[in-house]
């Protein structure tokens, strides 16, 4: 996975939640002792590769990672031949699930086409039917707010106007002045990290917020964002498979182990790295076996209960089926906290390519 460079932050908190699910355990899926590599692939493919063929050539049983999708594509098509499993943790590569889609590779994390239709149809009854779009300029960007147009328009809203940043973006203005001219009656955001804390930053000292709803995706509501963008942040609407205020018992215990072990909440990222080591545990306890084969078929439908609620790997896809929240930025008078407001069930992805 990426510990380093822009993107270490995601690496860091899927082997957060790893860690917390092995201490949990004391090392020992099913009496396996569980041993643990952790490499830095600097988010880069050919990184991947030579990590990769290093793993193989060790007599690895189950990889888990990675961070960012052109890793795990680069990955996909050398699973099968070598009889290695990827469990992955975040990358969200819609073909993944279709053309590069592989009985050796099984996504714990979301899809981007998950991520963009999840709530749309809400989005459109409750807060407006005219949209004014922003995503991040790349793969993920595109097949997210590609998602949620699609979506958003099959529940009779309509996409008034468009935008894509550039990664690293410090100055949003021409894109708020140009959601500004537009006047829609929201905007929908897919971006993360410090773009997502720089837009939502000018986005109130541009004086839109309050006027024009901010909505957007898990990022906008994970701490590790609303936490530098302060009472910016306030009001922002988001939709995420997971919120630490989740109430159910799950979660409640996953929230009190991982702050008193990290002193910090977790996030969504945290919850994928908790519940990679929940999918590998409850594939070895089926198969009764390491061997991947076995593995193989036992994750194949399998099902665990996860702070997020129930998830299940379906099939046909490979994809993870489970729980979206739709959740408002609240602030409870010393930091943004945020409050569910409606759930979406059982949110999927078809087994094709939509048409």
């Amino acid at each position: 996975m990426t510990l380093s460079g822009p993107f270490a932050s995601l690496g860091e908190s899927i082997r957060d939640g790893m860690n917390l699910f092995l201490e949990e355990r004391s090392n020992e899926f099913s009496g396996h002792r569980v041993n643990v590599s952790y490499e830095d692939t600097q988010g880069d493919p050919q990184t991947d590769l030579r990590l990769y063929r290093q793993f193989v050539s060790k007599g690895t049983h189950v990889l888990m990672g990675t961070v960012l999708s052109p890793e795990a594509l680069a990955l996909a098509g050398r699973l099968e031949r070598d009889k290695v499993i990827l469990v992955d943790s975040n990358a969200a590569a819609n073909d993944l699930s279709w053309s590069k889609k592989s009985d050796y590779l099984y996504r714990v994390s979301q899809s981007n086409y998950q991520t963009g239709v999840a709530g749309a149809h809400y989005i459109a009854e409750k807060i407006g039917k005219r949209a004014f779009t922003i995503g991040m300029d790349y793969v993920a960007g595109y097949e997210v707010i590609k998602a949620f147009r699609s979506a958003y328009e099959k529940a009779g809203g309509k996409v008034i106007g468009h935008a894509f940043s550039p990664p690293g973006t410090n100055d949003f203005t021409s894109y708020i002045t140009n959601m500004k001219q537009a006047n829609p009656d929201l905007v929908f955001a897919f971006l993360s990290g410090t773009d997502a804390i720089r837009f939502i930053q000018q986005y109130d000292s541009l004086g839109l917020k309050g006027k024009i709803p901010l909505v957007g995706t898990d990022q906008l509501g994970s701490s590790t964002v609303t936490k530098a963008a302060g009472r910016s942040a306030e009001g922002i609407i988001s939709r995420s498979p997971y919120y630490p205020s989740l109430d159910n018992e799950t979660n409640r215990r996953f929230v009190a182990r991982f702050k008193k072990k990290y002193s910090r909440e977790p996030d969504l990222i945290d919850c994928q790295g908790y519940d990679t080591g929940g999918v590998i545990a409850q594939a070895v306890k089926k198969a009764g076996s390491t061997d991947p084969a076995a593995l193989v078929e036992a994750l194949k439908g399998i099902s665990i209960d996860s702070p997020r609620g129930k998830i299940t790997i379906d099939p046909r896809t490979n994809n993870v089926v489970q729980n979206y929240y739709v959740g408002k930025n609240v602030w409870d008078g010393k930091q943004i906290k945020v409050k569910v407001i409606s759930t979406l069930e059982r949110v999927t992805m078809p087994a094709s390519p939509p048409s």
